[in-house]
């Protein structure tokens, strides 16, 4: 299979229930990934996405509430021994453990 030179990763962060909960678990971040590799945990906060060396990673973050801002204040790469056959620089999203930013007041 034919590596993608650009990985595209979505956040999307239901902003509602992650303010009420104050957390970004039960099910208030999915992230999802279409890169060439097997993604592990893909709809869920702990999705792993496998890149190479050189491949562009592009991050967006959507709020299911339109009115609420969101964005992504930390990202944090992890070298995980790969499966067999996966390329040998795998990197983690760990976006899941931040919190939705907060509403700005006008």
């Amino acid at each position: 299979m034919a590596v993608k030179p650009q990985v595209n990763i979505i956040a999307l962060v239901d902003v509602i229930g992650a303010l009420s909960d104050r957390s970004l678990l039960n099910g208030n971040l999915v992230m999802i990934d279409d890169g060439s590799f097997a993604s592990r945990a893909q709809g869920t906060p702990d999705l792993c996405t496998v890149v190479q060396p050189g491949q562009v990673v592009q991050w967006t973050a959507l709020a299911v509430d339109l009115q609420t801002p969101v964005e992504i204040k930390n990202i944090e790469f992890l070298r995980l021994q790969p499966p067999p056959g996966q390329p040998a620089y795998p990197a983690r999203s760990r976006a899941g453990r931040g919190r939705p930013a907060r509403p700005r007041e006008a």
